[in-house]
């Protein structure tokens, strides 16, 4: 046993150690549609498997925007490397000093982002009250609901950090869901080309895994060489960015005119992201209503 053994066996097991994966990423590059074409039609052997590559590049992702946002802790900020590691690790206090005095100020003039959750949210924040008629009743926290325990526990964060959080941890999760909706509204924008036409809904979901794979490795670059990437529900690159790849990818799939891949590429994003919208505000009504307690 030797360490040059060892990490080649543990590359196996994930399908790292043998030249599948650079060729792959490679292509989806260079020729991204005509590769996940050739991939649909059964050309296979030559690739890596696309679920497995997702959750790979997806680590490789976050990985590169935490080693980029840690170095620029140390070099840029004001705090010693061992504080940044220690508030990686979560030890640190990090952001409990910040504005305690002008909390509710802010709060009041809408600058939700720049509030710490734990100056905001407790039960006299969202005790209202209600009146229907000759009945009156008054609207409290349920301070042992699981979602108020947790908010507890992230205390001096603000609401765009704990959103930046739960973005990075759902990374994968998201991207299966966007690669459902995707796929479903693909075959919605682009029925009428005989190449979409010729697949079901299982191989237009692997197509769109790829896709979402190609944005992964852009991002990876970008966010190494310095990018600003924010972490966003709909996407993991801007969006005239994802627009632009997306073309690319539709016009060499179905070949399309780059006018009409353009349009239905715009329709399509503008579509889901609609949806997804719609998805999160359900989800947040749902949340806020599972702490509430009416008397």
């Amino acid at each position: 046993i030797t360490a040059r053994s060892m990490l080649l066996r543990t590359l196996d097991v994930w399908g790292l150690g043998n030249r599948s994966m650079p060729r792959t990423m490679l292509h989806l590059i260079l020729r991204p549609g005509y590769m996940i074409a050739d991939y649909i039609k059964g050309r296979r052997q030559p690739y890596f498997p696309p679920m497995k590559m997702l959750f790979v590049l997806g680590a490789f992702y976050l990985l590169s925007m935490a080693l980029v946002r840690f170095g620029e802790k140390v070099v840029k900020g004001n705090e010693s490397f061992t504080d940044v590691m220690l508030e990686c690790v979560g030890i640190s206090g990090g952001y409990e000093a910040a504005a305690a005095d002008t909390t509710k100020q802010k709060a009041e003039n809408g600058a939700w982002s720049n509030v710490p959750i734990g100056e905001v949210i407790n039960s006299e924040d969202f005790a209202m009250s209600t009146q229907s008629g000759d009945k009156q009743g008054k609207v409290t926290i349920d301070e042992d609901s699981a979602l108020m325990r947790s908010m507890k526990k992230i205390k001096g964060k603000t609401f765009s950090q704990v959103f930046d959080d739960v973005l990075r941890r759902t990374l994968v999760l998201r991207m299966f869901v966007l690669c459902l909706l995707y796929a479903l509204f693909t075959k919605a924008f682009f029925r009428k080309s005989a190449e979409c036409e010729a697949m079901n809904y299982t191989e237009m979901f692997f197509t769109q895994v790829l896709m979402f794979c190609q944005m992964l490795i852009v991002g990876i670059v970008m966010v190494l060489m310095g990018g600003e990437l924010e972490l966003s529900a709909f996407s993991l690159l801007p969006w005239w960015l994802q627009v632009t790849l997306f073309t690319v990818n539709y016009k060499q799939m179905f070949g399309l005119g780059t006018r009409s891949a353009l349009f239905k590429t715009v329709a399509l994003t503008i579509t889901v992201n609609f949806i997804v919208v719609l998805m999160i505000v359900i989800v947040g009504t749902l949340m806020v209503l599972s702490v509430m307690v009416f008397e």
